[in-house]
């Protein structure tokens, strides 16, 4: 009998909280498609980590330790029911009876729930991975438009646009009022993405202001003392915006001004 024969199939795909999203909601079971972290929980689940240590277990909360994962123990379980079903057909032999190979209807029903439950496992992997990879694939999208918008330079004063009175943008980032109704930048190709505005001004655009402005200065004397022409100034480095942290640090900028009172939050 073949996985397409076995009657418990269906029904354990349509039970499954991965495949099924409506089983997500009856029982309760967090299955997040946006986290990679919580996909591959569920693969550990189902098949183990892959951490050495731990080949075939994954960590259980409940009872804080590493325990069997969920396709180990189908397997092993299946292994059993064919042990049991060998020692069916020798004790048939042994008691005169014709050799066969059907099997009792009770060993067929244990093993071909256990076929279902290993085959939707399966599938369940399947999706799960599927899943990681079109993340990661966003993620990696993600971050090469960063990469291309911190190649457009940032410039001062910071341009951006009103409507009815209320900044949209601000150097080509998107602006959006938060729960508390503060204006925050929401552009996840932006290294400052969920930085308010008012201290993305003061921290960033300030100090990048005054680095660029003595900077010139410090070339327009130098081309005085050397009787030469002025040189045109390129624009600092971006300051680095630490989210996780909420710290900001100024690559090769002449002061430090994370130390600056005025500037601090």
């Amino acid at each position: 009998m073949t996985n397409r024969e076995n009657p418990y199939l269906k029904r354990r795909r349509e039970f499954s909280p991965i495949l099924n999203s409506k089983q997500r909601n009856d029982r309760n079971i967090t299955v997040d498609p946006g986290s990679i972290q919580n996909l591959q929980s569920h693969i550990n689940m189902i098949e183990g980590s892959s951490d050495p240590k731990h080949l075939g277990r994954y960590f259980d909360s409940g009872s804080g330790s590493f325990v069997l994962s969920f396709m180990p123990l189908l397997k092993e379980d299946l292994e059993k029911v064919h042990v049991t079903f060998k020692g069916f057909l020798q004790s048939q032999v042994d008691q005169g009876n014709e050799p066969s190979d059907l099997w009792p209807p009770s060993l067929l029903e244990k093993r071909q729930l256990l076929e279902a439950q290993i085959e939707i496992r399966n599938e369940e992997l399947t999706w799960l991975r599927e899943k990681i990879e079109e993340l990661k694939k966003e993620e990696a999208l993600v971050e090469e438009t960063k990469v291309n918008f911190l190649a457009n330079p940032i410039t001062w004063p910071p341009g951006g646009s009103l409507s009815n009175g209320i900044l949209q943008s601000i150097n080509g980032q998107k602006v959006t009022l938060n729960d508390d109704g503060i204006l925050v930048i929401n552009e996840p190709r932006s290294p400052y993405h969920g930085m308010l505005v008012w201290k993305f001004k003061a921290q960033i655009m300030g100090p990048l202001g005054a680095e660029h402005r003595y900077r010139t200065r410090k070339e327009d004397k130098q081309a005085l003392v050397e009787n030469r022409p002025k040189k045109r100034v390129k624009y600092p480095p971006r300051p680095i915006y630490n989210a996780k942290e909420d710290k900001i640090t100024y690559p090769d900028y002449h002061k430090d001004w994370a130390k600056i009172k005025k500037l601090k939050s």
